[in-house]
Formats: C-alpha cells, structure tokens, sequence
C-alpha cells in the first residue's frame, strides 16, 4: 500500500531570520516566537531594506555609513575645487618637458612671472577640455610636446582637426587613455612628416567633426586657441568637407599601390593610413568596412606579412591593431 500523500500547505513567507535558520516561521508580529525564544532580533514580516542609509554590509567598512568612512579617511564630499591639482607621473612628465624645453624650474623657486604664465596656460587647457584632470595633464603633456612643433605656415584648421583628433577620437581608440595613447603621441608626429598620414587623420577628423556638428566660434573661444601662439583668421577655422579629405586620401594610397618594392617607412605609412580609414568608417557608422578590410589584408600580404612588417615602435603599433 503507498504512502498516505501529506496535505498540502501553501508556502508563507516569514522573516529573514527564520528564512536564514530554514525553519517555518510562526509570522507572530512584532516579532516571531522562534526568535525570541532564541534571543534573535526578528526584522519582522515587511519589506526588508538590505542597503539601508549606505551601510555597507561587508569588508574593511562593514557596519559603517558612507559619512563615518569619509570621516575615518579624511575625504570631503564637497571638495571638488577647479583649480585642485593630484601629482602623478604625468605631472613629473609635463614638468620634465617644459624645463627641458624652455629652462624654466617649475618648483617653489620659479620667479613670480614664470607661474604666472605657467597658470595662464594650464587654465587655458581646462577651458578648452572639460575632462577630469588626469586627462587634463596628459593633455598639456601632448600640446606641449607635438603642437609647439607644427610649423608656422600650418592653416589653423589642420591645427583644430589634430587637436580635434587627440581630444576626441584617440581617446575611444584605446580602454585607458594616457600619455602612452599610441593613437595620439605616434600618429600625429607621424602625420606631420607623411602627407597620406596626415589626410588620413584629417579624414577622420573631419567626418567626426561634421557628424557631431560641433561649433568652433573664434569669437567665443579666443581665449581657448591661444596655446596654438599668435592669433588666427576666421577663415582658418572652416572645415572641409571630409568626403573631399576621403577622396584625397583614396588617391594616395593609390598613388603607393606598388608596396612589394617600396620601402619601409612607405609600407607604415599606407597601413596607417588604412588603419585610419577604417576608423573613419566606425565613426560614421558606414557600409564600407568589409571593402577597407579587405584593402588592408592585401596591402599586408603584399608587404610580405608580419615578417615584411619589420620591427621598431610603428611596426608593433600596426600588429597590435591588426590582432584587435
């Protein structure tokens, strides 16, 4: 004979300790009798808050509230001055490069005139980026270094779409950005003595630029523009149209499409500009991937693959987007 089948009781939901014993609860209110009768503290049958006030439940800081941690550690929560600096290595860098530049000691024994101008030219770069002050810093680095090099004959609007490409496209190139962005401090050194280069990163420039609708109103940041030195025509802020830059550079690399005897510096300077291309094709979301791809595996088959490539700092850029 089977055995007689239990009645069925629905399942009632008491409080988390008896949940957490795994025992039924007697659903007694205020507090159960099982609880009681264990000297427990019942959190009774309503709705329990596991995060309540900012306690946190475990770690160094279990039990504390977020307000007695900032205490213990000294922290404010409304200390969020603009013109707060952090030292970090990207600090010592920009400092390294101004007084190997220019002789200046950036130190508490610079003359009075010297942090002047220093703090003239910081401020000038935090109106210009509006990011956090890592990115602030290696940005000075970079205007430092790269922007003081660009000849003088330059048109203000090549200079906009380099500062335009460090500001806003090599930063999404790499998971952190810093003073080491190949995209930022490898390509647009190189693009001043490549012309295929450079149009290239105009290209990109420009499609973001105009995909944006971005304003750059001379009148309004006067002010912003003057790390570049001098003072620019209005004319020298109009922006091309980047199919026009596109086609410029499509006829470059049309024009180097002999790669088996070319020599290396040409080899770099089309897979870059390749490279740059297909950038311009994720910013804009455009068909023309899988063409640009295919025109990149053919250029580096041509070449003679990875050992073709060669060594040094651009053939390890190169490999290095080529596996992503």
């Amino acid at each position: 004979m089977p055995p007689k089948k239990r009645p069925y009781v629905p399942k009632t939901k008491g409080c988390h300790e008896c949940s957490k014993r795994r025992i039924h609860c007697d659903r007694t209110e205020p507090s159960c009798n099982k609880c009681a009768s264990r000297g427990l503290k019942c959190s009774g049958l309503g709705i329990r808050h596991r995060f309540n006030k900012g306690v946190a439940a475990r770690g160094k800081w279990a039990g504390k509230t977020i307000e007695r941690v900032y205490e213990e550690n000294s922290w404010s929560l409304t200390g969020n001055d603009k013109h707060d600096t952090i030292p970090s290595k990207s600090t010592s860098t920009v400092n390294l490069v101004l007084s190997d530049k220019t002789g200046m000691q950036l130190d508490g024994e610079t003359e009075e005139q010297d942090d002047d101008d220093i703090e003239f030219i910081i401020s000038d770069v935090q109106d210009l980026v509006p990011g956090g002050i890592g990115w602030l810093e290696d940005h000075t680095n970079f205007c430092s270094v790269f922007l003081q090099e660009i000849p003088q004959s330059t048109p203000g609007w090549k200079r906009n779409l380099f500062l335009h490409f460090s500001q806003y496209i090599s930063t999404e190139m790499v998971a952190i950005d810093g003073v080491l962005n190949d995209w930022r401090h490898i390509l647009l050194p190189l693009a001043q003595t490549d012309e295929l280069v450079m149009d290239a990163v105009l290209t990109v420039s420009a499609f973001h630029f105009h995909l944006n609708k971005l304003s750059h109103n001379i009148h309004a940041n006067n002010q912003q523009h003057a790390i570049f030195g001098g003072s620019f025509d209005i004319h020298d802020f109009y922006v091309p149209d980047p199919y026009q830059l596109c086609g410029r550079t499509l006829r470059g690399l049309r024009q180097r499409q002999e790669l088996v005897n070319a020599d290396q510096t040409e080899k770099h300077s089309v897979l870059i500009s390749l490279l740059l291309l297909i950038t311009a094709v994720l910013v804009t979301g455009g068909s023309d991937f899988p063409v640009l791809f295919r025109m990149m595996e053919s250029a580096f088959d041509a070449i003679g693959g990875k050992e073709g490539l060669g060594t040094g700092t651009l053939a390890e850029f190169i490999m290095r987007e080529l596996h992503k």
